[in-house]
């Protein structure tokens, strides 16, 4: 009789929690894709945690290899330096060293001169190919013992990607249309005191994330505040015989954060502003979430909020923020334009009943 197989994928101990968020779909996405038991693992930062809501009704990675009273079980280790590494019940102190091996071993390569050695098997931050996937996964029709799979130090796979094979002919759509309604399940079904948007139901808001602090022309995470301006006007045009309230969500500097209130005030709209300026972050991100229109930066942090939104986003395509589902994401191009006739069918629907 076939044994269960399982799937976790464990978040980057370092970086934010946009990128945590980044490692830890790949659990939900691959679960789905090929039917296998979720194991849920930490995103690190305990507060993070409690916020989203996602081990809700999961059984914890943790607790199912420290179980006293589990059989013996085969796990599949999937990490960039190590590669694809199989371990057994009785082995599991060497899957434990992974991490350090992987840290210590990317620390060594970065001292080389030669940028072919630094950059071997770096992590795949944008997504691993369909290919290692189907190596992966090539000989678990009939496993012997049960296997958990481990995907860990940014082997991932992301969403757009799910579309990407969707459109490929490769997998179907529902992966992607399961994931994210599962999500948008847990989160928005999970209290948390933070999960504050005092929002009058009356009226159209307009979430804007810009992102500054360390945001720069070369590292790509930069847009001037013109191309949000440029936006907004659009918008503001669509809505001019409706309620509105445009919310400027940013960190910076005191000089990033005058130039956003003084750029946005002289705008005609400019009384209908609200400047949400190094507020608290989940407060934030929850903010942004529920918008009924938000406009995403260069950051995995407004990109989640938009993965976890019912509403309709607009997005400039970015890193392996391209191709999203045209069902709720608007593109924008680089000058901040984008189809009004497309957005405004969008937002038919919801100028109706508001």
């Amino acid at each position: 009789m076939p044994k269960e197989q399982y799937i976790t994928a464990i978040p980057n101990s370092g970086f934010r929690v946009g990128h945590k968020l980044d490692d830890l779909i790949t659990g939900f996405i691959l679960a789905e894709l090929y039917d296998l038991k979720y194991l849920h693992s930490s995103l690190i930062d305990d507060r993070w945690e409690a916020f989203f809501g996602f081990s809700e009704g999961e059984e914890s990675f943790t607790d199912f290899i420290e179980s006293e009273h589990r059989e013996g079980f085969d796990l599949v280790s999937c990490s960039p330096l190590m590669g694809v590494r199989f371990f057994s019940d009785r082995t599991l102190d060497r899957f434990n060293a992974i991490e350090t091996l992987e840290m210590r071993g990317r620390r060594w390569l970065k001292r080389f001169p030669i940028q072919a050695v630094r950059t071997w098997r770096r992590p795949y931050w944008n997504g691993v190919p369909y290919k290692y996937l189907e190596r992966v996964f090539e000989n678990r029709s009939t496993p012997k013992r049960t296997t958990v799979y481990c995907f860990q130090k940014a082997v991932r796979v992301l969403l757009y990607q799910v579309l990407q094979w969707a459109r490929d002919g490769k997998v179907n759509k529902s992966v992607y249309d399961n994931v994210v309604a599962k999500l948008r399940d847990k989160y928005h079904n999970h209290p948390h005191p933070l999960k504050i948007a005092n929002f009058d139901p009356d009226t159209i808001h307009v979430g804007v994330h810009i992102r500054r602090e360390d945001a720069s022309v070369e590292n790509e995470r930069f847009l001037p505040t013109s191309f949000y301006q440029t936006i907004t006007r659009q918008i503001d045009d669509l809505l001019t015989d409706r309620s509105r309230r445009y919310h400027i969500y940013s960190l910076g500097s005191d000089e990033e954060m005058n130039e956003l209130v003084q750029s946005f005030t002289s705008e005609s709209y400019g009384d209908r502003i609200e400047f949400h300026l190094g507020e608290a972050a989940m407060t934030t991100f929850h903010q942004m979430s529920v918008c009924d229109i938000l406009v995403t930066g260069h950051s995995s942090f407004s990109d989640w909020a938009g993965f976890l939104s019912h509403n309709i986003k607009l997005y400039h395509p970015h890193f392996h923020m391209y191709d999203l589902d045209e069902t709720d994401w608007v593109v924008v191009d680089d000058e901040g334009y984008f189809n009004k006739g497309v957005l405004a069918a969008k937002l038919q629907p919801r100028l109706q009943v508001s």
